[in-house]
């Protein structure tokens, strides 16, 4: 019996755990949205324009990441916080990075601060086609 209830309890706190996450998000603007912009995706964002923390893939046209984000974004203008993953759109924009990469017509690393001083590590603060930091 005792077995039985801590497995019940056990399997409510998770369920309750398992609440919070969000696994998928639909945005027309970052207030327009399923989940508000404090919420944190762990799964696919298709969105006009979104602007959330991430663990996850993005889809849109404009695709806006807040605090420490991790994936792939896939937009005409990309910007984040702090980002690791891949940005790939016409325009991308990230304030600071550990690990990242960046493919379009306008790339942007704020935290790089030398252009090519520290390659092979990271190419230059902004740069045409791509960009990164390692």
């Amino acid at each position: 019996m005792k077995k039985l209830l801590l497995c019940m309890v056990m399997a409510m706190i998770s369920t309750g755990a398992m609440a919070e996450a969000r696994y998928f998000n639909l945005s027309l603007t970052p207030d327009i949205a399923v989940y508000h912009r404090t919420d944190t995706i762990y799964g696919v964002t298709l969105s006009i324009w979104g602007e959330n923390r991430q663990s996850s893939l993005a889809l849109g046209i404009a695709n806006g990441t807040l605090g420490q984000s991790y994936g792939v974004s896939l937009g005409v203008l990309n910007y984040a916080d702090t980002y690791t993953g891949l940005q790939s759109g016409l325009i991308n924009f990230t304030e600071n990075t550990d690990s990242g990469f960046q493919i379009g017509l306008i790339n942007i690393i704020n935290e790089n601060k030398g252009w090519f001083s520290d390659l092979p590590n990271s190419l230059a603060p902004w740069m045409i086609l791509v960009n990164w930091r390692f």
